[in-house]
Parts: structure tokens; C-alpha cells; sequence
């Protein structure tokens, strides 16, 4: 199961809050971190774009615009931001559409209060297949980001794309038209030529204007005692990332036991490091084959022996250990290398 997120909300008037509480009341997969009246509006929006949280405002788009105009940095990077008018009728995504959810996200807010989402990004409006959308759903990272400019243009145009996999991997869904896609192990697909796209890893040979899609290998299980903040667990993670030799950017999920389902130090690093928080069951983590480091305290508390590194195991589909099991100051911590990959074309649901 994905754990919940956080989302930011600021409103202006007695009807926008109606409206952002109508919203919140039964919306159990996003905890809101609401403005308050005496909070300063920059520094809760510059708050938000800190650990990447999305952020709603309830009100004009002019004042949203204002706010977040001298936070903007790097469409692969910056906070998702959507405003909505206060008496719902209209939300519009106006950053991050597509890495960042925002396009997602506006649909889902929409369908809870029966909004317009007004989406405005071209591949969208156009009804195209967006490959930076598929890229976030999938947990891939656009390596050489002056290609997706190019291949999108080619999409738009209606021009076939060739995608090509270098990492075994299965796909989902039906293929969109305009992509023809060259797997690994595969027989030959139609011939194109040189591909478009490239989803492998840095190491792989591609011309300098093939778009690569680099998979995040590292499932990061962790553990830790109640109210641990945010900013410890984030130093223990650099902290290890760095001792082994390892990229942030390369981390694919955050994983925990459902137990930890409310826990905003674990919440809030999952959207700092711009990953899904996975969690499982108990019984789940049991099932997870293979040799654990056993705690007899933590299996009489959560049910489990381990939850770390059966964590992470079961997040990456089983893989290599990067790091075994370490603590520090009632944290735990656990890396698993993800060896095998499965895409899929388009959503089973709305995703974040």
C-alpha cells in the first residue's frame, strides 16, 4: 500500500476554507498542512518547496503566482502548485504538470468536489503520449534533459517515437500508438534507426540527442522510533548513501511498516527525496524470502522481526543488499538494489 503524503493549503476568504475543509474531510491519502492566518505566506510556500510538498491555493492566481514566482527553478525539480477558485469550479495546475503531478493531482481534487481541472500542458491537451509522465509514474529520471524537448516535439507532431529498453523489464498496457518500443532480448522492432529514447542506465552508450530514462534502483527501508524528525532521518540517510558510494537521486522508494503510516518524519522524507512511501503489512514482511537479522523486541511490538530490510526487500521484488541493516539513535535503515523492472503505459489509478 502507498502511505500518505502531505499537502500544503492556503486560502483567503471564510468560503475558501468551506471549501479547502470540504475537500480535507474525508480525503485519507493526503494530510494538510493548512496556512495559518498568521503565517507568513512566502515562507510557508518557500517551506513547502523545500521538501518538494505540493501546495493548493484557495483563492486567485494571481496571488499564487506572486508567492511562488521567486521559488521557481527547474521544471524537473520545483514543487507541484495548483490554485483553485473558492467556490470550486475551476483548478488549474501551474507548475510541475507533469514530474511533479500536479496534472494528476488536479484531477483527483477535481473528481472529489466535482471541480473543472483546467489542464493546460500541450501533450495533454492534445490527448499525446507525455514521456515525462511516463517517466514519473515509473520511476525514471530524465538523464539528459535537452532530448525531451525533441522527443515531446516529435509526439506532438504525431511522429512515431522508438523507445528502447536496456534493463530486463515487463510492460503493462497497451502500447501507445506513436511509440514503438525495442526491448531487451526481444526480437527486432520496426526499423527506425537510431532511438529516440533510451531507458537504461548511465553507463549505456546512446548519442548525445537519444533521451535516456535511468531507472531508481534503490529501495531505502526504514525504522524508527515515534516523532523521530525529519531532519535526522535525512541526515542517517545521506549519511549511509554517502559511505556507500550512492546518489540520492537514484533512491526509488521509502518503505516501512503500515505501522508507520502517520509517522511525518518518514512522511516527509519520502517527498523531500521525490519517491513513493511504500508500506506493508506485518504478515507481508514475513513472507519476504530470505535471511534477516532478527530483533525479538520488534517482532513482539510490530510482528515482525525485521522491518528494514524485509522492508526494502519486498519494495525492490527481492535484488541485491547494498547495505545491510544499520542503526543509530532509535533509527533503522536498510538498502536493496532493484535488478528487474516493471513499466506500465498508463495508470491503474490516479497516482501522485
Amino acid at each position: 500500500m502507498m502511505g500518505k503524503r502531505y499537502i500544503r493549503i492556503a486560502w483567503f476568504t471564510p468560503r475558501g476554507r468551506e471549501l479547502a475543509e470540504r475537500l480535507m474531510a474525508s480525503w485519507e491519502e493526503y494530510i494538510p498542512l493548512l496556512r495559518r492566518r498568521e503565517e507568513s505566506l512566502e515562507e510557508w510556500a518557500a517551506e513547502g518547496f523545500r521538501i518538494h510538498q505540493p501546495l493548493l491555493f484557495v483563492g486567485a492566481a494571481g496571488i499564487a503566482l506572486r508567492t511562488v514566482a521567486p521559488l521557481v527553478q527547474d521544471k524537473l525539480q520545483d514543487s507541484p502548485v495548483l490554485v483553485m477558485d473558492e467556490r470550486g469550479n475551476h483548478i488549474i495546475p501551474l507548475l510541475s504538470g507533469h514530474m511533479g503531478g500536479a496534472n494528476a493531482l488536479a484531477r483527483e481534487i477535481g473528481a472529489r468536489i466535482g471541480a473543472d481541472p483546467a489542464i493546460t500542458t500541450a501533450t495533454d491537451v492534445n490527448g499525446c503520449f507525455a514521456i515525462d509522465d511516463f517517466a514519473r509514474r515509473n520511476g525514471l529520471r530524465i538523464g539528459n534533459r535537452e532530448a525531451l524537448r525533441r522527443v515531446s516535439g516529435k509526439l506532438l507532431s504525431d511522429k512515431k517515437i522508438l523507445l528502447q529498453s536496456t534493463v530486463p523489464a515487463e510492460f503493462s498496457g497497451r502500447v501507445p500508438e506513436n511509440v514503438v518500443l525495442r526491448q531487451l532480448g526481444a526480437g527486432p522492432a520496426e526499423d527506425m534507426g537510431a532511438p529516440d529514447g533510451i531507458i537504461g542506465f548511465p553507463e549505456t552508450e546512446a548519442p548525445k540527442e537519444c533521451l535516456t530514462l535511468i531507472p531508481r534502483k534503490l529501495a531505502v527501508g526504514m525504522g524508527c522510533r515515534k516523532g523521530v524528525p525529519f531532519e535526522k532521518l535525512r541526515e542517517f540517510l545521506e549519511q549511509v548513501l554517502a559511505e556507500e558510494g550512492l546518489q540520492p537521486e537514484d533512491i526509488r522508494c521509502i518503505a516501512s511498516v503500515d505501522r508507520k503510516a502517520g509517522e511525518p518524519g518518514l512522511i516527509q522524507l519520502a517527498q523531500y527525496c521525490r519517491v513513493p512511501y511504500r508500506l506493508f503489512t506485518p504478515a507481508e514482511l514475513e513472507r519476504v524470502s530470505g535471511e534477516f537479522p532478527e530483533s525479538e523486541f520488534v517482532r513482539r511490538t510490530i510482528g515482525t522481526g525485521n522491518v528494514c530490510q524485509r522492508a526494502a526487500a519486498a519494495a525492490a521484488g527481492g535484488g541485491r543488499v547494498r547495505r545491510g541493516k544499520t542503526a543509530m539513535d532509535g533509527m533503522t535503515l536498510c538498502i536493496v538494489e532493484q535488478e528487474k523492472w516493471h513499466f506500465q503505459w498508463q495508470p491503474e489509478r490516479i497516482e501522485m
